[in-house]
């Protein structure tokens, strides 16, 4: 039987005051776009690999692995007609009016609840630790004993302190942003993705890519893996299909196309773009014209 691509864990698993939900997506395969709608409480989605695109307030933010999305209660959210893309990603759901906010003191709940509903903008990023530790976080909370559910809870107060930290002393350049391509990543890795950013249209080696980060090839795949949330090879091919989208919107045909970017076969270059996006190249540039 086929794995949902999707865990959620409601709030008497949580067993932590004003933490109402926390969720895993690992998906392979491109989901339906998400629509418009709202959630009573905050919500926070946290990238941890792969890449997404939401939309609130009139503004669309496209975000990769290291960055996140956050909307109020009440906001109305979408991804904007995208569908969801091949990613990993967590998110959770918060009421921070409960007195007792995350089993903190009545002040230290009232800083964080201060923060949470003050929080200005829809983006944000966090370090490439927290990737690890939300995994962490998610299993203990799932399957671990009373004192590791205890400590995921206290791991979870420190992610949020950690997120809403930087963000108060301006440790992002924004998300979404290219200058944000390197968020989590360390200098060696981000330098191999911006080289992959860079040209979309070229066959590129591993090999290549790990010289250019001054790793041993094995060494690379382990690190990129860690640092952007997805295989090299996963993360060229979804920067390819960002280009032959493009492409496509200029009104190449398909076959150019796929030759252009370097498939041998203008069907695998269809499974792929479909896999990306759950849709066929024609399927996707016909709906681009209705829109």
């Amino acid at each position: 039987m086929k794995k949902a691509p999707f865990e959620i864990l409601d709030e008497q698993t949580l067993e932590a005051p004003g933490w109402v939900l926390f969720g895993c997506t690992d998906t392979r395969e491109a989901l339906p776009p998400l629509t418009i709608h709202r959630h009573d409480f905050i919500e926070m989605v946290f990238i941890a690999g792969g890449t997404q695109v939401y939309e609130a307030g009139g503004r669309i933010y496209p975000l990769r692995a290291g960055e996140g999305f956050l909307s109020r209660a009440g906001e109305a959210h979408s991804s904007s007609g995208h569908p969801q893309a091949p990613a990993l990603f967590y998110w959770i759901q918060l009421d921070p009016s409960r007195p007792d906010f995350l089993g903190l003191a009545p002040p230290h709940a009232e800083a964080l609840r201060q923060a949470l509903t003050g929080f200005e903008g829809s983006t944000f990023t966090f370090p490439l630790s927290a990737k690890t530790a939300l995994a962490r976080i998610f299993a203990a909370v799932k399957a671990g004993s009373p004192l590791q559910r205890h400590h995921a809870v206290s791991r979870l107060r420190s992610l949020l302190y950690t997120v809403l930290c930087r963000e108060e002393v301006g440790g992002t350049a924004g998300a979404g942003d290219a200058a944000a391509a390197g968020a989590g990543m360390s200098a060696d890795i981000a330098r191999a993705a911006e080289h992959i950013g860079a040209h979309p249209e070229e066959t590129l080696s591993l090999e290549t890519l790990a010289g250019l980060a001054h790793l041993s090839l094995a060494r690379f795949k382990v690190r990129f893996r860690q640092e952007v949330g997805e295989p090299p090879r996963a993360y060229i091919n979804g920067v390819r299909m960002e280009r032959a989208k493009a492409l496509l919107r200029e009104g190449q045909c398909v076959t150019d196309v796929a030759l252009r970017l370097g498939f041998d076969t203008p069907n695998y270059f269809a499974t792929v773009f479909k896999k990306h996006t759950a849709m066929t190249p024609s399927a996707w540039r016909a709906a681009r014209k209705e829109i």
